[in-house]
């Protein structure tokens, strides 16, 4: 495809016309908009002869446009009468043209009076000949007498338009109360279509249908949650497993990016658990939030192109955890304000020489003497003699004490030989007798949690709600003790 642009650019007909006689899948992409203001490659060289003759010979389409945003163009446009009459000839329908600036005036009677005196002209009008690959039907969604007649005349009000990032159809973005009129026409409502229009229950339907829906991207490439209206279909996508700062494909814009404009939207997306910047924050006119923003751990990823963002740390650093290994355990911790999810691994084994060895890489060597010397007094566990080793997966480290429990729990698993349930995580600081206390941003940390899909989290009885033991389809266990807290693993 590169060699076929560059000879385009160069307008070197011949090579042109060998390369798509050498390679027939060029043939099938002829038509894509990869040329300057998204112009396919005929729209591109429509000043010159040789090239458009090589281009039909090979099945380009005559009466393609582009798809820049500013303004669509095809190839009559801005061409010289000889060179238009010759197009003319070559099939390009020269009524596009006018029927493209009637839709844009919403000339309803101008439009009329094209479709009806103009086969060629008809067969044209679900093509996207408009900016962004739309439709006529869905550039004029919101005007009663242009949607009418171009219904008249043959429209799918179905359509959706040919962005590349993924299409657009006349109930997204659409005023509601011309969406209610373009659904007694025929509109289908998809899910994202619910979403924006707060059709809750048509959003569980789907959800219903086809969970895997939560997920599906739609214009833009945004999903359900970039869509949704209320916080109760937010909840809704959530609770059915909807990513939270998940990224649509054109702008790369999480849900609270794009509700940053509507205040409760924003807000109660970052109530569950949505990332902020410092660009919502100052949105919001936030300074508690842009401080958040500010004081965050950013997690990047060196690639062949340089740092990359990880959207999900949390995922990146679980992805090659071994489920169900003795000495293996998941925990909840915070970075800044950003929540977490390592793995803490142990390996306890029989000291060869006389003295027992304690090495910890990720956490301070010393808190894990006395996390040691807890367990041996107060859970009974004998450690005397043997070698501990203690590791922070994927190179964190953590100095916060709600790392305790974790580490606790990790050494005890390699101690019995017995792996922790994968789907239970923890946190939860461990005092010198033994009991365990209550940590700061409990909320956050279960909210993560739960979000990777735990279903059982052991936690300080200080941070568990007595009125609310579970979230969604996690149980939280508040413990008081490590004895207690190993009873539960």
């Amino acid at each position: 495809m590169e060699e076929f642009k560059r000879a385009v650019h160069q307008r070197d007909a011949e090579r042109v016309r060998r390369l798509l006689e050498a390679h027939p899948e060029l043939r099938s992409e002829i038509d894509r908009p990869d040329f300057e203001a998204a112009a396919p490659a005929i729209v591109f060289c429509r000043h010159d002869r040789a090239m458009i003759d090589v281009l039909l010979e090979f099945g380009a389409d005559i009466n393609v446009r582009s798809q820049f945003w500013g303004r669509a163009v095809g190839v009559l446009d801005d061409n010289t009468p000889e060179m238009r009459a010759y197009l003319i000839r070559r099939g390009a329908i020269p009524e596009i043209g006018d029927f493209v600036d009637a839709v844009h005036k919403r000339d309803a009677a101008k439009l009329r009076e094209l479709l009806a005196t103009s086969p060629a002209l008809r067969t044209q009008i679900d093509r996207p000949l408009f900016s962004f690959g739309a439709q006529a039907i869905v550039v004029a969604k919101n005007d009663r007498p242009v949607v009418e007649t171009l219904l008249e005349f043959g429209a799918n009000i179905n359509v959706k338009t040919d962005w590349w990032a993924g299409g657009f159809g006349v109930l997204d973005d659409s005023d509601p109360a011309q969406a209610g009129w373009l659904i007694e026409h025929g509109a289908i409502v998809d899910i994202h279509a619910a979403a924006g229009l707060g059709m809750a229950d048509t959003v569980e339907e789907w959800i219903a249908k086809d969970p895997s829906l939560v997920h599906a991207p739609g214009g833009d490439g945004k999903r359900p949650l970039h869509w949704a209206r209320t916080p109760q279909i937010i909840d809704m996508l959530l609770a059915h497993g909807a990513e939270i700062d998940a990224r649509c494909i054109d702008h790369q814009s999480t849900a609270a990016q794009y509700r940053v404009r509507d205040t409760e939207l924003c807000r109660h997306l970052i109530s569950r658990g949505a990332e902020v910047d410092i660009f919502m924050a100052a949105a919001l006119g936030d300074e508690s939030l842009a401080e958040r923003a500010v004081s965050e751990l950013g997690v990047f990823e060196m690639t062949g192109v340089g740092l990359k963002p990880v959207p999900n740390p949390s995922k990146l650093f679980l992805s090659e955890r071994a489920t169900g290994i003795p000495g293996s355990a998941v925990l909840c911790c915070v970075e800044g304000s950003r929540p977490l999810l390592v793995e803490v691994q142990a390996l306890v084994s029989t000291s060869t020489y006389g003295n027992a060895r304690r090495m910890a890489v990720g956490i301070d060597q010393s808190r894990l003497s006395l996390l040691l010397a807890v367990l041996e007094k107060r859970a009974g566990l004998s450690l005397a003699g043997d070698d501990v080793y203690v590791n922070i997966a994927g190179g964190m480290n953590i100095e916060e004490p709600a790392a305790d429990l974790s580490v606790v729990a990790a050494v005890a698993s390699s101690v019995r030989n017995r792996g922790v349930a994968p789907s239970t995580a923890m946190f939860g600081e461990v005092g010198l007798s033994g009991e365990v206390r209550g940590i700061p941003q409990a909320p956050l940390r279960i909210r993560e949690a739960v979000q990777l899909g735990f279903t059982r989290i052991v936690m300080p009885s200080a941070n568990v709600d007595p009125a609310d033991t579970t979230i969604g389809e996690c149980e939280l266990v508040g413990v008081r003790t490590v004895a207690e807290a190993l009873d539960c693993l």
